[in-house]
């Protein structure tokens, strides 16, 4: 399995308020957020044009090779 993570970074302009009345509403800032894609094993060719796309439109992006982990989950319970 391969995933891409993409940094996505939104810019907010504050509020009126902020702007009109400096120290009340909310200032400008940008928020960090990441996308994640999943792509299958044997669908290489997706991930290249992918990649191709991200790096075409300069996005900032990582690609990680790995494997799903299986959980499982127990109680014990001791009295004495």
């Amino acid at each position: 399995m391969f995933i891409i993570i993409i940094d996505k970074i939104t810019h907010i302009p504050g509020d009126e308020r902020s702007r009109t009345n400096p120290g009340h509403g909310y200032g400008p800032h940008d928020e960090h957020s990441y996308k994640i894609e999943e792509f299958d094993d044997g669908k290489e060719t997706a991930l290249k044009a992918r990649i191709v796309q991200l790096n075409s439109r300069k996005e900032k992006f990582r690609v990680i090779k790995g494997s799903e982990l299986n959980v499982a989950f127990t109680t014990d319970v001791k009295l004495s």
